[in-house]
């Protein structure tokens, strides 16, 4: 008896063949990043790792993972089942360590393959965005109004902008988030006003998309 059966190959083309019924394949690869979506400064080497999960009816013998980002690629560790068979099988997840001095912002598309019962090879894709940010925070004195702009200056997302001045009693926020995030995005300009009289150092505070604080004065 044969039956048509489709190879889900996720994030790319599926591909339908007819099978023997007893050798049916119905397998599917996922390929996912951990964190979801890496993020390194820009003068720090890149360490992350790729989940690879299956659901099939028999494991997958050999399964391996193609990135060219990556200096080094290499199984590190199996979470959940490891019966230490080598088949990738239902339940089991194969983490992959990728590391790298350097790298640009950008769209990866690493791909795994594996090799299904019957011998066919199966393969997946994912888009894994890898940002590499270098955040700077600048604070701007407008005028003699004590209006006062924080201004995203360097690479990668700012949060939780806030600015200080000691003759200040506190500070009323005019707006500049343009597209409304909660985010002070690169070249976005937030603007602030003095409640008091200005005078004297005014300090920006902001965190980076690694929750770390960045700091400017004027």
């Amino acid at each position: 008896v044969c039956v048509a059966a489709t190879l889900i190959l996720d994030g790319a083309a599926t591909v339908t063949r007819e099978y023997a019924s007893d050798v049916l394949p119905l397998s599917l690869l996922v390929l996912e990043s951990r964190p979801a979506r890496p993020v390194f400064r820009n003068d720090e080497p890149l360490t992350f790792d790729y989940l690879v999960t299956t659901t099939a009816v028999s494991g997958l013998s050999d399964p391996q993972l193609f990135d060219p980002l990556c200096e080094t690629l290499e199984r590190t560790i199996t979470v959940a089942l490891e019966d230490g068979d080598n088949l990738l099988e239902p339940g089991e997840g194969w983490l992959f360590t990728c590391t790298a001095q350097t790298a640009e912002t950008g769209i990866r598309q690493p791909v795994v393959a594996a090799l299904a019962e019957n011998g066919d090879r199966i393969e997946a894709d994912a888009l894994i965005e890898v940002a590499v940010i270098d955040p700077s925070l600048a604070v701007v004195v407008v005028d003699s109004s004590g209006v006062i702009e924080l201004v995203n200056v360097g690479t990668g997302a700012l949060f939780e902008p806030a600015v200080s001045a000691v003759t200040c009693e506190g500070f009323e926020s005019l707006g500049g988030d343009a597209d409304e995030d909660g985010e002070l995005g690169e070249g976005e300009r937030w603007s602030f006003r003095c409640l008091g009289e200005l005078d004297g150092i005014v300090r920006g505070y902001a965190t980076d998309e690694l929750g770390e604080p960045i700091t400017a004065t004027n």
